[in-house]
């Protein structure tokens, strides 16, 4: 395979790296012709069988978000959409998740683009290989191209995010991360994080990452499935306990755990069979200030379950710890919320009193609903900018909302809370090369988040 030259150019919030493809067999390297300020100088195309190229010579250098763009030669759109994607990084190949490709094909095929996952400062040679739905490789990897890095600052562990209202500095705390869904705070200052492939992480106080073991029988992984979600008992301190949603053959798979040491034992199934998406699932679970266990569930790829009331597809779900209705649900339905796509984060606070859901609609919409338990009363929702991709929710200290953004904007938002309007949403920071996957706030304030291989914290302050 090797990778035609194709373009550099500016979008919002990312710089876009054109990767043009026959087959995701392409003909040369892609070149850069944006802003001859921003962009290395063109490489000259390789001849027939030419070797890597050297990481002393890169194709292009990057200074924030880049995303990958190629042309997949199909005379159907969902051939093009239905290949998976790896990437070689210096040798070392991940999945290339999220891929999006146009509705309509150009002439050299269907334009396809994903975010480059986060590299470190310096050069990458990179490869892609398309794989057909039954594992087979379409094709060979593609030619090198080669990547230079430059960090917004001098320190590869910090970088800065800045916006109208917030300051936000993120330090890494470990690496290694393997497709982080979730992450929770234990209140010894241990950070567990859930990884999609159903392992548990450990960071530990010492600066020490460790695999934290657990069964979790019947786990089904593939199509964006697995271990979705994670949440620490409020009384962690007496119980040890843990819960944990996942994906299983008969459905979403509510759990329990006991912390002993560095391992989640006693594995204990507190609901089953609930449903969500075949693929790409949308799964949130939280513990309420009451104790109770809130599920946001996704539609399960069909908006008009989400409707339904004697469906809980597309529904925040609130139950006792033992998996049981709570006696003050009406009817003894455990439904919360209703109307809900692709739910991605859960978050309470006191003043207003309210919980709050950020949710995607089917039509990619990302949206932030109000649960007012006092007047006014009822489910609030506000639609958000467009350009904004919710991967997390939580509480900050000072009771105001944060919300995590994934590729292609990166943002941080900081979000007031208002008894008498939805939400203020007008603070915002840029995360610039933090593509945001997980979100939690710890006791004493701190905030951690996952990027796709990394463990951050993060300090925000008002200006």
């Amino acid at each position: 395979m090797r990778l035609s030259r194709r373009y550099l150019r500016v979008a919002t919030f990312s710089l876009i790296i054109g990767l043009c493809s026959s087959g995701l067999s392409a003909q040369q390297r892609p070149r850069p012709t944006g802003d001859p300020d921003e962009d290395t100088p063109p490489t000259p195309p390789p001849s027939e069988g030419a070797p890597s190229p050297s990481p002393g010579g890169p194709d292009f250098t990057v200074r924030g978000p880049v995303r990958l763009t190629w042309d997949q030669p199909t005379d159907e759109h969902a051939i093009a959409a239905g290949y998976r994607y790896r990437l070689s990084v210096g040798g070392e190949e991940q999945p290339l998740d999220g891929v999006e490709c146009a509705p309509e094909p150009g002439p050299d095929g269907f334009e396809c683009q994903v975010p480059l996952p986060l590299l470190p400062g310096g050069d990458h040679v990179l490869r892609v290989t398309a794989i057909e739905a039954d594992g087979v490789v379409q094709g060979a990897p593609s030619a090198p191209i080669t990547v230079r890095v430059e960090l917004p600052t001098d320190d590869p562990g910090q970088s800065d995010m800045r916006g109208p209202g917030v300051e936000a500095g993120a330090a890494t705390l470990a690496v290694g991360l393997d497709d982080p869904t979730d992450l929770a705070i234990l209140p010894d200052g241990r950070v567990l994080i859930a990884e999609r492939a159903g392992r548990f992480r450990l960071y530990q106080p010492d600066g020490s990452l460790v695999t934290a073991l657990a069964a979790m029988p019947e786990l089904l992984t593939g199509d964006g499935r697995g271990l979705l979600s994670v949440v620490v008992d409020r009384d962690f301190v007496t119980t040890r306990a843990v819960f944990a949603a996942y994906s299983a053959d008969e459905g979403l798979r509510l759990a329990r755990f006991t912390v002993a040491g560095d391992a989640l034992v006693a594995h204990a199934v507190i609901l089953e069979g609930l449903p969500h998406a075949a693929a790409r699932p949308s799964a949130v679970l939280r513990m309420g200030p009451d104790r109770k266990l809130y599920l946001a569930l996704d539609d399960g790829g069909e908006a008009s379950r989400a409707a339904d009331r004697g469906d809980p597809a597309g529904k925040v779900l609130r139950f006792n710890q033992d998996g049981t209705t709570p006696e003050d649900r009406v009817a003894g339905w455990p439904v919360l919320v209703e109307g809900l796509h692709g739910p991605k984060g859960l978050a309470w606070t006191a003043a207003p009193e309210a919980v709050w859901v950020v949710d995607v609609t089917a039509h990619g919409a990302p949206r932030l609903l109000r649960v007012a338990a006092s007047p006014p009363t009822g489910v609030h929702s506000v639609t958000l900018d467009s350009a904004f991709r919710p991967s997390g929710l939580a509480t900050a200290a000072d009771g105001a909302l944060l919300m995590s953004n994934a590729a292609p904007s990166r943002m941080l938002l900081r979000v007031r809370p208002s008894a008498t309007a939805v939400a203020d949403t007008s603070d915002a920071a840029r995360a610039q090369r933090h593509d945001i996957r997980a979100l939690a706030v710890a006791a004493d304030g701190s905030v951690y988040a996952c990027t796709a291989r990394a463990l951050l914290r993060i300090d925000v302050t008002s200006r």
